[in-house]
């Protein structure tokens, strides 16, 4: 089994992905670190324990990681990631669910997650893949913290930027990238094996809604929960890219990436982010790429078996539901 941290915002497709990490039998998952994104550091948080008590997996750590960026005072949340993932960051289920919501002075509260992502480090060393799904603060203040620890670990299979298509908050930057384009810039810089699985990849792949009708078909509480939530982001889908009963498969392709590589091309580029100006937040390669990309320990998905990972995903998560 692969030992797997996910580092996640949890809001819709995180779930999904959170789901599909505790039902496939090959993923030995040691914990969730909570970021901001998609929700305050505070509701990722909740919504990463409500799903695992839903599928049995109250035993799964999950801790708090930092509430803002690197350089940042605080995180101020956008009106489209609202609306693209509900005021719960669950599509506005959680109400419906019991989902808990934080009180105003817990909604921002760091915790202990670097730490935490730099005990599994020391403990996993080469076994342990970490997969932010989020904005990577948590990743690039562990790399910060104790470098050396980071650089022993097996690598990070991370969902983010656009390096051959535009992105999806600007022209340029992708949302994950955006949100904190210097710690992205660590990341990358840090030495440690990076694989990107961008708007490249992700956006090829599509969960449908004959998918969410399935799950909610198994009759159990958690597949009507990621169905409704689903449901709820497919329809936001036709407002934002003109897609009807199907969207974009981001974050779970990034779990997927780590266990199957073998359904991805990738181009290994000594990748960058450009942290200011208008660009902040473009993933590129400089211009020299191609001398030294042969050294380069990041790498970034430019191709993806879809059907595969959308059949993967499918099954793997009937069966644990």
């Amino acid at each position: 089994m692969k030992k797997i941290l996910l580092d996640m915002d949890v809001g819709i497709d995180d779930s999904v992905a959170l789901a599909y990490a505790m039902a496939s039998p090959d993923i030995d998952l040691v914990g969730v670190t909570a970021t901001f994104g998609n929700v305050h550091v505070g509701q990722s948080v909740c919504n990463a324990r409500f799903l695992l008590d839903l599928l049995d997996a109250r035993d799964v750590p999950v801790e708090a990681g930092l509430s803002h960026p690197l350089g940042a005072e605080k995180f101020l949340r956008s009106n489209d990631v609202v609306s693209i993932h509900g005021a719960d960051g669950v599509g506005n289920i959680g109400e419906k669910y019991g989902v808990s919501v934080p009180d105003k002075d817990q909604l921002d509260a760091s915790g202990r997650g670097v730490d935490f992502i730099l005990d599994a480090a020391r403990r996993y060393g080469q076994d342990l893949t970490l997969v932010p799904t989020g904005p990577l603060t948590n990743i690039a203040a562990a790399i910060r913290q104790d470098s050396q620890t980071m650089a022993g670990i097996g690598g990070i299979v991370m969902m983010g930027g656009a390096l051959t298509v535009t992105g999806n908050v600007t022209e340029a930057a992708e949302a994950n990238i955006i949100a904190d384009p210097l710690a992205c810039q660590e990341v990358f810089e840090s030495g440690v094996p990076v694989t990107m699985v961008g708007l490249d990849v992700t956006m090829r792949t599509l969960l449908t809604s004959e998918n969410t009708a399935a799950w909610r078909a198994t009759g159990s509480r958690a597949g009507a929960y990621l169905a409704d939530m689903l449901d709820y982001y497919i329809d936001q889908h036709v407002g934002m890219y003109s897609l009807h009963g199907c969207c974009y498969t981001h974050d779970p392709s990034a779990v997927v990436c780590a266990l199957h590589p073998e359904w991805f091309r990738t181009l290994r580029l000594p990748l960058a982010c450009v942290t200011s100006g208008p660009d902040a937040g473009r993933t590129t390669c400089p211009s020299q790429c191609v001398e030294y990309s042969a050294s380069a320990t990041t790498q970034a998905c430019v191709d993806v078996d879809a059907p595969a990972v959308e059949r993967d995903i499918n099954q793997t998560l009937l069966s644990g539901l």
